[in-house]
């Protein structure tokens, strides 16, 4: 059935709304008595002729030349002598100037970039116009007509820094102001173009906006990264803006990313590339274990990149390709240590356990009066008897009867212990491999003199193949950098088709399409075998689609997991993106109007029986804890208990050989394939006003709606959780309205301004605001609540205040009792208690908003250098997070402290996408650049900054971290984990002045062939230390949803500085836990870890073997000083061994304070120095 849609007409009213607005705006503007405007797809190209008395000269044509393409535009200039070239394609033009009565000024090597307005002034000289005055090369350019902070990686960038192995453009992004140091983000089969995760001055990672020739390409799912990265050989230029948009730029809080793929020319170009790093090229890995494990051979390790890009035209000065192929193999031996049961535990043997083991069908039913499992050597004694044991009598020894066949059969599947110990007995290996092939391409069509076309093609095909411990009979815990167990597999898919169409030289269209479709998979290696139903005979695990077969989980408390190990395996998704975007341009004196319109729909399409509750997967699961086999010593009123004899993985192991889980569970989800589908909505407008000579102001205004996301496949909308009466409301079902009565907001208008003040032909003053609103669309979260899947979670626990954990739930022989799809009703239907949500909140749907702002000065100085610094900072307003409204609010309280289990027995986190973040941010941002002329290009940025906010990002929590004690959430205002106070990044690129054509042993002979040629270019990085908290080991805290820091026992604490796993970065004894249910005295992110130094650096040697090819040889080292970069030490009191009994201050620190890994600096986990050779082809 379909609700009611009341909202129909209100959504109507309201796009005409917006209409009426923008045209007003446009109206308002057009009255006041031409300059250009950026556009995101197209530069702009904007300048001022004077004759030599500096007045302005009207009527002079302009003419621009494509140099790569011979295509032409004209232009004149207005009554002030200006002129405005708008919606350009970038590239490198030639400028021509005529006007009788002056010679014909004529300048070449002009550069137009994307998202961008360059200005070239003229001032022509008296004559002929048969006479030509030549200019060649521009000067270094300055922002000089748009106040928005941005910042272009061009090709000398992309093609000659060195970029660590994957060759990601995004790998230079730590070197732009306002950048956190970009990291790796999920497993390879969920990221396989391995898009990097970063933060844009203070904002969070869901608001940095990419768009590849114009069109968005977040990963929808985890819009924190991109759904699709070009290879490196087939980007042109990456324009990037971080403060102050304009209106045109949409979703975007933190950083708006314009990625130009390269066109072809009139000339045939093309490279043919192979790259390669082994394990003889790697330095050994940094091992907190001792450096004696650093001898024999490292593990083998391949890594090869290759591929090839060809261009030109395919009718000259008409029709053009491209085509970029890259290849990328990559193998290598992983290795794990993982933890086993021995020949004689299996046995039931467990006599060598510290702690005592208790037999839980015996006692009363609070778990008290157990008696201890003891066994016989008399095979007589059935009840009693065990071969292992060696006297009449033997302690924590299971009788050979009590042994489960369903456990026993289990551990057939996994391996014995290789080595000794008590953990970590069993070592294994095997091969990682990931291979990778992708293809970007672009045509480029010019129709005629006012009608250009663009066509893009993009698509990424993976194999990734990760090994498990146990091997393929036995799942288990998969090993190797970044893989989920099995194989994961797919396509990724990318298409834009933009064209421009001119009506006159002052109204221009331009308008594109894209279409994004991200398909990724990984199963289990046992996929197709029901081995928990089948194999095992366990009722109710396992189901009839191949989904819900392979392995159960079966977690055993000090040992690894068996079988499944993700909840989320196996998954299948096939999420598709498009957007529609048209734009205008209207020249009007010195009014240059910009207005268009954005259509974005976004869709999941997938297979994930993922419990959001933490639970087991379609395949079922099954916990073995260490209480089952405790005994209750402190029996409490009702059948509680608040105490138990100690335990340990014994007990654990103990449990599992029983059959005895004391949780299991199962989630089915209803339908094979979930659809979740959201449509993004926006209107702008924008004006540049060129004042005058010197000044330029920029305004404008955007609109943007966000509907409730749907599910088309069912013909209705999203599941909304309804606090009042603990239901799930299905919106458009039943009697359930559309949007489920939440107010959605239609009223998301964001001003931009600005301006830019031309103080002289070399300094800008620049200075702007930008608000935008949060664009985080929590597709994630929303995709498979209840009722379309239904986890069950079964335990049997004790009365409110006992200790959970001490009884069996049932047998494994048993196994997980069926699950029924629910009855949908009218709409309405109750949530089970135990069942989380994440989703949109009931009543009102708020989004925040970021607004930026900058004052910046800009110098060009001598030897070709600019100098820039600015002030730059934004502020979030109610930024959107995860709320959850049944964490505790009591501190101590346990469950009985939660809101909605005083009211309903609910226990389950219920998370509302809630506007519950701010946060501030500001900044120094300095540059000193120097683009590439005479073999030189360096660029040294410099940021000064502090990043505060209550929450880091938006699909956080304040209980990922700190507190979710609603009158206590005041205190998480800290510094967020990704603020780095200093940031110095030096970028160089240097043609060494040997050889022919060089300063130096430029005549020929064996000195300039050896000295000829070389290139060296690097990246060195030098960035403050991130800030961390420390945490409390939690016993007493008991208040679901929050955490505890640590209290400090010292007056002060000392960095101590040390790395090593056995000595301390900061003084361990400073901090103990607290004695009582109350927040540590700590605050969050108190101090801060290592810093980083790291220093990439690259040669390069050019060999020319005739006029028409050229052979680069080439070296690039990442890490070249390989100097370990250290994560942050182990911050939580639960590791450290001992405490003072009475003051709960640290006795034996154990591995609390010591730093135990490296930082995760996007490099795959290879922190060590590495070296890559690389032959490149050019022709």
């Amino acid at each position: 059935m379909r609700g009611n849609d009341s909202n129909c007409s209100k959504k109507v009213s309201t796009l005409v709304c917006g209409v009426v607005f923008a045209g007003i705006v446009f109206a308002a503007i057009l009255a006041v008595p031409r300059a250009g405007i950026a556009q995101v797809l197209y530069g702009t190209l904007v300048g001022h002729v004077t004759d030599p008395s500096g007045a302005a000269v009207p009527g002079a044509k302009i003419t621009i030349t494509d140099q790569g393409t011979s295509i032409s535009t004209v232009a004149t200039t207005n009554s002030s002598g200006d002129y405005t070239f708008s919606t350009i394609v970038a590239g490198i033009y030639t400028i021509q100037v005529t006007k009788q009565g002056f010679q014909t000024y004529r300048q070449t090597d002009v550069s137009v970039t994307i998202n961008a307005v360059g200005r070239a002034d003229v001032t022509l000289t008296l004559g002929a116009v048969t006479q030509t005055v030549e200019v060649t090369g521009a000067r270094p350019v300055l922002q000089t007509d748009t106040s928005e902070v941005h910042a272009n990686i061009d090709t000398p960038a992309l093609s000659n820094l060195p970029v660590p192995l994957g060759r990601n453009y995004q790998q230079i992004y730590r070197a732009e102001p306002g950048f956190s140091p970009p990291s790796n983000s999920h497993s390879y089969p969920t990221n396989p173009a391995r898009s990097l995760s970063f933060n844009v001055n203070g904002t969070s990672n869901n608001q940095n906006n990419t768009q590849i020739d114009g069109v968005s390409t977040y990963n929808i799912q985890l819009p924190h990264v991109n759904s699709y990265v070009p290879t490196l050989d087939s980007i042109q230029q990456v324009n990037v803006v971080t403060d102050s948009f304009e209106a045109e730029e949409g979703f975007a809080g933190g950083a708006a990313i314009n990625v130009e793929t390269k066109s072809g020319t009139n000339q045939f170009h093309g490279d043919l590339f192979e790259y390669h790093n082994d394990n003889h090229l790697k330095a050994w890995p940094m091992l907190f274990d001792g450096a004696s494990a650093n001898v024999g051979n490292k593990p083998k390790y391949i890594y090869n990149d290759f591929g090839g890009s060809a261009g030109g035209p395919i009718v000259k000065n008409k029709l053009f390709f491209f085509g970029s192929y890259e290849g990328l193999f990559n193998n290598f031996y992983a290795q794990t240590f993982r933890t086993v049961a021995t020949q004689s535990i299996r046995n039931g043997d467990l006599s060598h356990s510290g702690t005592d083991i208790y037999d839980p069908l015996t006692g009363n039913a609070d778990g008290s009066g157990r008696t201890q499992f003891f066994a016989t050597n008399n095979p007589a004694d059935t009840a009693h008897y065990n071969a292992a044991c060696a006297s009449a009598q033997c302690l924590n020894m299971i009788p050979t009867s009590r042994l489960d066949p369903i456990a026993e059969k289990i551990l057939t599947y996994v391996p014995f212990p290789d080595r000794g110990g008590l953990k970590r007995d069993f070592f294994t290996n095997g091969v990682r491999v990931f291979h990778r092939n992708q293809v970007d391409t672009k045509i480029n069509y010019n129709v005629n003199s006012k009608f250009n076309l663009i066509g893009t093609f993009g698509m990424l095909h993976y194999i990734n193949i990760t090994p498990t411990a146990f091997g393929v009979a036995g799942g288990g815990p998969s090993f190797g950098q970044g893989g989920n167990p099995g194989k994961g597999s797919g396509n990724t898919y990318r298409m834009t088709v933009m064209g421009t169409y001119t009506f006159s030289p002052n109204f221009l269209l331009d308008a594109h399409f894209g279409w994004a479709k991200q398909g990724t998979s990984s199963v289990q290696n046992d996929l197709g075998t029901n081995i928990g139903s089948d194999v095992l005979g366990i009722p109710g695990t396992n189901g009839t689609r191949s989904f819900e077969s392979g392995w159960p989980e079966f977690d055993i408390s000090g040992f690894d997991t068996i079988g499944q190990v993700d909840n989320f395996m196996p998954y299948y998704r096939h999420d598709p993106q498009k957007q529609v975007v048209a734009n205008f341009n209207w020249i009007k004196g010195p009014h240059s109007v910009r207005f268009g319109v954005n259509w974005y729909t976004q869709t999941l399409n997938q297979t994930q029986a993922e419990d959001l509750s933490g639970g087991y997967g379609a395949q079922g699961g099954f916990h073995f804890g260490e209480g089952v086999t405790s005994n209750c010593t402190a029996p409490a009123a009702g059948g509680a208990c608040n105490g138990t004899t100690d335990t340990s993985r014994y007990n654990g192991i103990a449990s599992f050989l029983l059959g005895l889980p004391d949780a299991m569970g199962r989630n089915f989800q209803i339908p094979e394939v979930y659809q979740e589908r959201a449509n993004l909505y926006s209107l702008y407008a924008q004006d540049r006003w060129n004042v005058n000579k010197k000044l330029t102001l920029n305004y404008g205004v955007r609109w943007e709606y966000y509907p409730m996301p749907t599910r088309p496949d069912l013909g209705r909308g999203i599941e909304v959780y309804e606090p009042s009466n603990n239901t799930i409301q299905l919106c458009g079902f039943g009697s359930v309205p559309s949007s489920c009565g939440v107010d959605i907001s239609k009223r998301l208008f964001s001003p931009r301004f600005g301006f830019a003040y031309r103080a002289s032909d070399t300094f800008v003053i620049r200075a702007g605001y930008g608000m935008t609103v949060d664009p985080y669309e929590a597709m994630e979260p929303n995709r498979n609540n209840f009722p379309i899947s239904v986890p069950t979670h079964n335990t049997n626990t004790l009365p409110a205040g006992g200790q959970d954990g001490l009884l069996p739930y049932r047998s494994l022989a048993l196994g997980i009792p069926a699950i029924a799809a629910p009855n949908l009703g009218n709409g309405v239907l109750p949530i089970p208690l135990d069942v989380a949500y994440a989703g949109y909140p009931s009543k009102k749907f708020d989004r925040g908003y970021v607004q930026s702002w900058n004052l910046t000065l800009q110098k060009q100085l001598k030897w070709g250098f600019t100098g820039q610094v600015g002030y730059v900072a934004t502020r979030q307003t109610r930024l959107l997070g995860f709320l959850d409204i049944n964490a505790g609010q009591v501190i101590g309280a346990g469950s009985a402290g939660q809101p909605l289990f005083a009211q309903y027995g609910r226990t389950a986190p219920t998370i509302n996408i809630s506007p519950v973040g701010s946060g501030h941010y500001d900044s120094l941002q300095a540059v000193l650049s120097r683009r590439f002329a005479g073999g030189l290009m360096l660029q040294v940025n410099y940021t000064y900054s502090k990043a505060i906010s209550n929450i880091d990002n938006s699909d956080g929590s304040p209980g990922d971290e700190k507190l979710q004690v609603f009158n206590l959430m005041y205190l998480n205002q800290t510094v967020t984990d990704y603020d780095r106070t200093q940031n110095l990044e030096i970028m160089h690129v240097w043609e060494l002045p040997f050889g022919k054509g060089k300063r130096w042993m430029s005549g020929g002979g064996v000195g300039s062939f050896i000295a000829g040629g070389w290139q060296l270019s690097g990246l060195a990085s030098f960035i403050s230390g991130p800030p961390f908290s420390i945490y409390s080991n939690g016993s007493g805290f008991s208040t679901p949803g929050s955490n505890q820091t640590a209290d400090q026992v010292k007056s002060s604490i000392t960095r101590i500085g040390t790395i090593d796993p056995n000595a301390y970065f900061y003084d361990p004894f400073a901090f103990g836990n607290p004695d009582a249910a109350r927040l540590g005295t700590t605050g969050y992110n108190l101090l801060r870890g290592s810093g980083i130094g790291n220093y990439d650096f690259s040669i390069q040697r050019d060999f020319r073997l005739s006029e028409r090819f050229r052979l680069q040889f080439r070296m690039d080292s990442f890490n070249f000083t390989n100097t370990p970069h250290f994560d942050v030490p182990d911050n939580s009191l639960g590791d450290a061994n001992a405490f003072d009994p009475v003051t709960h201050v640290v006795t034996d620190p154990g591995s609390f304070m010591s730093v135990s890994s490296v930082t995760n600096l996007a490099r795959e986990g290879i922190d060590e120095r590495q070296f890559e050779f690389g032959l490149k082809l050019f022709f």
